[in-house]
């Protein structure tokens, strides 16, 4: 049982595909196409780095978890498998049945009231009063028949997009816990969308491209990708660079940033205690990786 639960915990650490959207955006914004090493391209290398870091990260944490009570110094003996035959269709399908509707009907009911509750704290409260300005804009331009007119009317909906997100809840949270996060290197945008990925790790994509407008992009990746190296301070200078990359690779590499992941560990365990105890200890872990990576990259 102990064996069980350890591969309950840890199996998060190993890279899953809704890890891979954050990894390509952060990758392809701060990871030069022209970088080689030993003649192979280094942001493939990078891709390849995150998954074995994942690995030795579950296998670093295996091994602690010797010092306490979860180890089994003597495990049960393996049982003895049966013979392995192709299963018949019939049967195949009800299992994979079976299985999904017990998923949708267990797991699926706490992931939509949450995933529900994530959508309400960024849609409301609206404030129409900071939206007016660019409606009326709109209004006017909709007069203009012209590609450039077309283009203009995108950038403002992708504008009155990211400002209704700022004045939500959520972004009241996001500038709430800027604090939090600015000692890894994030402003109140990242910490938006690392609070909006709790829904699913790749909805921290879709936020940023929200957040700086890019909702009438033809190509929303390229050009988040160009407005994050392209984003300022107020000061004129670069406000993310290659130490909030590192940042961010390592905290989304631990941090256990999927409520469907939570769900699936409190079904499995029969407690929220271990999924709570779980999220907290990967929250520290990925904190305290993305700091220490920031602040060494910051550095050189």
């Amino acid at each position: 049982e102990n064996r069980r639960l350890t591969t309950i915990l840890l199996s998060p650490l190993m890279t899953c595909s809704a890890r891979i959207p954050v990894y390509t955006l952060i990758i392809a914004a701060f990871v030069p196409p022209s970088w080689r090493v030993l003649g192979l391209n280094g942001q493939g290398l990078v891709m390849a780095g995150m998954y074995a870091f994942g690995i030795a990260m579950a296998l670093f944490l295996a091994l602690l978890l010797r010092w306490t009570p979860l180890y089994e110094a003597h495990p049960s003996p393996v049982t003895v498998l049966p013979p392995y035959r192709l299963p018949r269709l019939k049967e195949l399908g009800r299992y994979v049945w079976v299985r999904c509707w017990h998923f949708i009907s267990k797991a699926g009911k706490v992931i939509f009231a949450l995933s529900l509750l994530l959508w309400a704290l960024a849609s409301f409260p609206r404030n129409e009063a900071a939206v007016a300005p660019l409606r009326s804009e709109i209004t006017r331009v909709s007069a203009e028949y012209s590609p450039e007119a077309t283009r203009r009317l995108r950038e403002l909906e992708g504008r009155i997009g990211a400002l209704r997100i700022e004045h939500s809840l959520l972004g009241r949270i996001g500038l709430g816990v800027e604090p939090l996060f600015a000692p890894i290197g994030y402003d109140w945008k990242l910490s938006i969308a690392v609070i909006s990925s709790l829904a699913a790790r790749e909805v921290f994509v879709g936020t940023l491209g929200s957040l700086f407008a890019l909702s009438g992009e033809t190509e929303p990746s390229a050009g988040l990708v160009a407005a994050l190296r392209e984003a300022r301070t107020p000061e004129g200078t670069p406000r993310y660079g290659l130490p909030t990359a590192v940042s961010l690779l390592l905290f989304f590499a631990v941090a256990l940033q999927c409520v469907s992941t939570i769900v699936i560990v409190r079904r499995e365990t029969g407690s929220w205690r271990w999924p709570a105890l779980q999220f907290m200890v990967f929250f520290a872990i990925a904190y305290s990786l993305a700091f220490t990576g920031y602040r060494l990259t910051a550095y050189l």
